[in-house]
C-alpha cells in the first residue's frame, strides 16, 4: 500500500510539473523517473480527460482507475482487435509512424477498446509468434533442403525468370521492388502477404508517377 500511494503522488506530481510547462525531460529529472514512464502517464491523463489541477474529490482509488482500466479478462464483453498484420506492415511502409500514432487511429474507430499498454503488448505477443513460427519453418527448411547450393541456384533462376515477365508485361513497379526486395535481407523476414502487398503498393506509385 504504501509503494502504490507514492506511486500516485509521483503521477500527480508529474501531471503539476507539465501543466507549469516544463518538458518531459526536466519532469523525468525531477521526480526521478525514466523519460518514458513520464510520457505514459500524461499520455494517459490526456485520454482519461484529466489535467492538472486534478478535480476535487477524486481519490487515489478513483485515479489509479482512470489511468488504469482493468483488462479485458475472462467473462468480460470481448473488445474489437486490431489486424497485427496491417499494424506490422504500417510500421514497416509509413515513415514516421509509430505504435502511439496506429494506437491513436484504432482509438478513433474503437474508442472503447485496448489501452495503450494493452496495444503495445498485444502486438509484442504477435511479434513474438510470428518470430517463433519463422524460426520453425527456416529449421524445417534447413532439414529437408541439406547443405547443397541447387536449390539456390533454381530458387534464383526463378526469380530471374519472374523479373524478366515482368518486364515483359510493364509492370516496372513491382520488378524494381522484388529486386529491392531480394538484395535487401529485411524484407525476406515478412510474411508472403506483406512482401505482396508492398509490391502491388510499388506498381500503384509507379503508375501514378509515370
Amino acid at each position: 500500500m504504501p509503494r502504490r500511494r507514492l506511486a500516485l503522488r509521483k503521477i500527480s506530481e508529474v501531471l503539476r510539473l507539465t501543466a507549469q510547462g516544463m518538458s518531459q525531460r526536466q519532469v523525468s529529472q525531477s521526480v526521478g523517473l525514466a523519460r518514458s514512464t513520464v510520457s505514459d502517464y500524461v499520455e494517459r491523463a490526456r485520454l482519461a480527460g484529466l489535467s492538472w489541477p486534478l478535480p476535487e474529490g477524486l481519490d487515489g482509488d478513483m485515479l489509479e482507475a482512470k489511468l488504469f482500466p482493468a483488462p479485458v479478462g475472462p467473462g468480460t464483453v470481448s473488445r474489437p482487435m486490431p489486424e497485427w498484420r496491417e499494424v506490422h506492415r504500417e510500421l514497416k511502409r509509413r515513415r514516421h509512424v509509430t505504435l502511439l500514432l496506429l494506437w491513436l487511429e484504432f482509438r478513433t474507430d474503437h474508442p472503447d477498446s485496448l489501452s495503450y499498454s494493452q496495444f503495445c503488448w498485444h502486438y509484442r505477443r504477435w511479434q513474438g509468434m510470428v518470430s517463433r513460427r519463422r524460426h520453425r519453418l527456416r529449421q524445417t527448411t534447413r532439414t529437408c533442403a541439406g547443405p547443397t547450393t541447387t536449390g539456390w541456384r533454381r530458387k534464383a533462376m526463378l526469380i530471374q525468370q519472374t523479373l524478366d515477365k515482368l518486364d515483359q508485361m510493364s509492370l516496372g513497379g513491382m520488378a524494381a521492388a522484388l529486386r529491392e526486395q531480394m538484395e535487401q535481407s529485411q524484407y525476406l523476414e515478412l510474411p508472403f502477404e506483406d512482401r505482396l502487398g508492398l509490391l502491388v503498393d510499388r506498381e500503384a506509385s509507379w503508375r501514378e508517377n509515370r
